[in-house]
């Protein structure tokens, strides 16, 4: 085996939705090795791996070569990364979700020998380690959290002095204020309002207190900011949220274009208000 094994990550930082290269190299021609991708986020650990084999200069390139077991097989550049599960040991149902997006993922990625099962492994022996980073929320970004009248959010601004095409972005109907996608949008060009709209703050606890009045509200918002290029802005959202942008969609003038994500079609669960009155 050769003395020198160097695992390269390329870029080692970057945007969640940017590929990278993994590469190992001083292997010898026919090696079988493991690659492993742990983190931990707030304390709970989510991990991956992948068997492969050296080609006939000892090398390793992920973007190339297939998995030939572990948790997918097959040619997959980004495979150890929407691969990761959750360790064993932890309480069932945990979730990788980023709640604080001025924070990146921090990823350690290794190498081992041999075909191995390396769930559940923390101190198994490595042949190469490298840490990266991937990140929602780009350089220059700006973040500001929003409270105009019964508006609660979070607006993210693309770097520079430019309008930007407007979005709103929401979740589905357990509420909260996720910003991860917001961020990310923001890092892509578009000047996007991280929108609650139930559970959080003094908002409605549940859905059925909602009304289409809110959601214009935000709107009209959005298109006021210096920042936004009009005259409509987009709405994406999933789920109970999915429902509501299909209904801004044919409501509001002020929406130009909508992602619905695993949502209905049609209003559940209970009519939405406009104006005093049930729309839907």
């Amino acid at each position: 085996m050769s003395e020198q094994i160097h695992l390269q990550v390329s870029p080692a930082k970057a945007l969640v939705d940017e590929p990278v290269d993994i590469t190992v190299e001083g292997l010898n021609p026919g090696q079988p090795v493991t690659l492993h991708a742990h983190q931990e986020e707030e304390g709970a650990r989510f991990q991956s791996y992948a068997h492969y084999r050296a080609d006939e200069k000892g090398r390793v390139a992920v973007a190339e070569q297939p998995s030939l077991g572990g948790l997918y097989t097959g040619v997959a550049q980004m495979g150890l990364f929407w691969s990761m599960q959750q360790s064993p040991g932890q309480r069932p149902g945990l979730r990788l979700r980023k709640r604080d997006v001025t924070t990146p993922f921090l990823i350690d990625i290794s190498v081992h020998e041999g075909h191995v099962d390396v769930m559940g492994q923390d101190k198994l022996p490595s042949l190469a380690t490298m840490s990266v980073e991937r990140r929602y929320l780009g350089k220059d970004v700006k973040r500001i959290p929003v409270r105009e009248g019964r508006i609660r959010g979070t607006l993210f601004v693309p770097p520079g002095s430019g309008r930007f095409p407007g979005v709103i972005d929401m979740f589905g109907g357990t509420g909260g204020l996720p910003e991860y996608r917001s961020a990310l949008l923001g890092s892509r060009g578009f000047a996007t309002l991280a929108l609650a709209y139930v559970n959080y703050d003094n908002l409605p606890k549940y859905v059925t207190d909602l009304d289409l009045d809110y959601f214009e509200e935000a709107a009209d918002w959005l298109l006021r900011q210096p920042c936004v290029q009009g005259p409509g802005v987009g709405a994406v959202s999933v789920s109970k949220g999915g429902e509501i942008v299909l209904t801004m969609a044919v409501y509001l003038k002020q929406i130009a274009a909508v992602v619905a994500i695993g949502a209905f079609a049609v209003t559940t669960v209970a009519p939405l208000p406009y104006k005093h009155k049930d729309i839907v």
